[in-house]
């Protein structure tokens, strides 16, 4: 096991959410059915979590360094997006927050997956704070995807220093599915950051559904990026066919399978 994970592990005490969220709004439930993970765990803010992720954000320090990194060039396809795609980013511009990903160590140490899911992995931070989570479980496996060849170069990197269980993806998860389909298990938390409008989000939403186990954790990032996004995320968040629907520091938007 990795120096850098060993460090990450012997943090793991125990200490309320509401610590490393800053303030416990920022996790807010809609509805949940009885018995759901999101009935069940998110309320109690008192849960095993990781208490410092100061190595994942001196990597992020780090990037953010490198500057601005062209957008991949897919974007430009992409009709009437509601932001600038002849420009690039930097990382500070497009990363998870740190009281977000602390988060998303957390639910990964709570649920106990087999296979996370993400794409776009962008320049790796969010997907740090998974193999934070995934690495103290010790066990589990992230399958992340990015189309972007100088963004995966900096995120495989990034990701390197946390852990080694990971799959780096250089293309769309859509164009990728047998990456996931070959893998040994269903998918059981997904985070869907890639191209933020309806269309995409819909039809990106229904190939991970198909591929998630029963009571799967999946979170749309950018729910208030447009106005598009926000009817987006309404529409999905009305579904009845949910377990549990839930918002995470105003950003992101948290449904759970029925299992």
């Amino acid at each position: 096991m990795l120096k850098l994970a060993n460090k990450i592990i012997r943090r793991v005490v125990r200490a309320p959410l509401k610590q490393i969220l800053k303030t416990p709004q920022k996790v807010a439930v809609r509805r949940a059915m009885p018995g759901s993970w999101c009935a069940m765990r998110l309320p109690s803010l008192d849960r095993q979590i990781i208490s410092t992720f100061n190595e994942i954000e001196a990597i992020a320090t780090e990037t953010q360094s490198l500057g601005e990194k062209p957008l991949w060039e897919g974007f430009s396809q992409v009709k009437n997006y509601p932001t600038n795609t002849t420009i690039g980013r930097t990382s500070n511009q497009v990363r998870t927050s740190s009281d977000v990903g602390r988060f998303y160590a957390w639910a990964a140490i709570d649920k106990k997956p087999n296979l996370i899911v993400e794409f776009g992995t962008a320049f790796g931070v969010s997907g740090m704070y998974w193999l934070a989570g995934i690495e103290a479980n010790g066990s589990g496996h992230l399958l992340t995807f990015e189309p972007n060849h100088a963004w995966a170069d900096i995120a495989k990197s990034n990701l390197s220093r946390i852990s080694d269980k990971f799959t780096l993806t250089n293309g769309t998860f859509e164009d990728n599915l047998a990456v996931v389909d070959q893998f040994p298990a269903r998918i059981d938390m997904a985070f869907i950051d890639a191209i933020h409008t309806s269309e995409f989000v819909f039809a990106q939403l229904d190939l991970v559904e198909r591929r998630c186990a029963p009571g799967a954790i999946i979170i749309l990032d950018d729910i208030t990026f447009s106005d598009d996004m926000r009817a987006c995320w309404k529409a999905v968040s009305q579904r009845t066919s949910y377990a549990a629907v839930a918002e995470i520091g105003g950003r992101s938007g948290l449904i759970e399978l029925a299992q």
